[in-house]
């Protein structure tokens, strides 16, 4: 058992092997914050068994681990922050409850160190470990009219998570430096293709039953072929501009430019050696290089996020 005496659980880490039994460990700055931890049996916790639980945004956080468990719900109005809604877990039998608080502002995650089903100890928890609460006279929420606020919830959480991605992939060959001269390139390298097919898997897009990402599945307009992934529980089509269409005269492409040029993150496969070199034996392989791409040159108000391979 490895458990902390602080009582801010905003962030959780948590071993993946026993996560019903809400084993936890700390990960704030606990030096500068002069947290106290109690170890027993450590070594039996190595640190590639450990993960962070319930941390990022787009995770159901409360659909996967309250939503099913007896739960009590709580809501309050303040004049100045609005609404509240808290929902925590109730089992007396577990010294931490599983708790969600949602403001006009955020869902905030909370382990609270209790282990009671009594309201009035739950709240009294809420207060110390989310001194803002104080600010809010919390009433119990119970299903009304057979409405459901279990699955309502979920249903509220699951809205607002994405699960389906878009990224943008650019074949830069070498001297290439902005997205133009690339999105004019009409096909790629085997090594560019070898990388797709690490990280993704072709597919046919006629027909194509899951995320399309925008790529026309009803006729060849947008290409024939394309790259998809799922990564637990994500979806993610890869806009490939070597695989759409390329329309001779056109400098800017804007087939092309109208998929990677709205893509939030961009690929650029960057080859450094010329069109049929064999980069494991190009001697004048140029690393250091003239041929830095020039961010300034993407002509793009979307991309964000520049992967260079």
């Amino acid at each position: 058992e490895i458990m902390s005496t602080n009582q801010n659980y905003d962030n959780t880490c948590i071993n993946l092997n026993c996560l019903d039994e809400d084993y936890i460990i700390d990960i704030g700055n606990y030096k500068e914050k002069g947290f106290n931890f109690y170890f027993e049996n450590l070594d039996e916790y190595e640190s590639n068994n450990l993960n962070i639980f319930g941390s990022d945004s787009d995770v159901a956080y409360y659909t996967e681990s309250l939503s099913i468990k007896k739960n009590k719900h709580y809501y309050g109005v303040d004049d100045e922050l609005g609404p509240i809604f808290i929902s925590c877990e109730s089992d007396k039998n577990k010294k931490f409850q599983r708790t969600v608080i949602r403001t006009v502002e955020e869902d905030k995650r909370v382990l609270l160190t209790v282990a009671s089903t009594d309201s009035a100890k739950l709240i009294k928890a809420l207060n110390d470990q989310a001194p803002f609460i104080t600010k809010y006279k919390l009433q119990r929420a119970e299903d009304i009219n057979d409405v459901d606020i279990s699955k309502e919830l979920s249903n509220f959480e699951n809205s607002g998570i994405i699960k389906n991605y878009k990224f943008g992939v650019l074949y830069c060959k070498n001297n290439q430096t902005n997205d133009c001269e690339m999105l004019n390139n009409e096909s790629g390298s085997k090594y560019f293709y070898e990388f797709l097919d690490l990280i993704s898997e072709k597919i046919t897009l006629k027909k194509f039953k899951d995320f399309r990402g925008g790529l026309n599945i009803k006729d060849d307009s947008t290409g024939k072929y394309s790259y998809y992934t799922q990564y637990r529980g994500y979806e993610i089509m890869f806009h490939v501009s070597t695989l759409i269409p390329y329309k001779k005269g056109d400098l800017q492409q804007l087939n092309r430019k109208r998929h990677l040029g709205n893509d939030v993150v961009l690929l650029i496969f960057k080859e450094d050696f010329e069109d049929g070199e064999d980069n494991n034996n190009n001697s004048n392989n140029n690393n250091n290089n003239n041929n830095k791409i020039n961010f300034l040159e993407v002509n793009s108000h979307f991309n964000h996020v520049f992967l260079i391979i």
